[in-house]
């Protein structure tokens, strides 16, 4: 498994969320992602897990559709160093 999809296994697990995350599989992140307390405290956790800050305008539920996309997001020029 490659680095990100390690942090993103490790910010699940922070997070309480059980799931697994292998280096072949996509997973529909809404249905790990429910509520908007549940999206804030995801984002939160990613942008210090990684070292970085998305910017508002990114931050949208429809962005955090699958784990794939989102991991894509997180390497997207957009997103800058915290």
């Amino acid at each position: 498994m490659d680095k990100k999809r390690q942090l993103m296994a490790e910010v699940f697990n922070e997070l309480g969320i059980d799931c697994t995350i292998s280096a072949d599989n996509d997973l529909n992140l809404q249905e790990f992602i429910a509520d908007s307390f549940s999206f804030i405290n995801f984002i939160c956790t990613v942008e210090e897990k990684y070292g970085i800050e998305i910017p508002d305008e990114l931050l949208t539920y429809d962005t955090i559709q699958s784990l794939n996309g989102f991991l894509e997001l997180i390497d997207a020029k957009e997103v800058k160093p915290a």
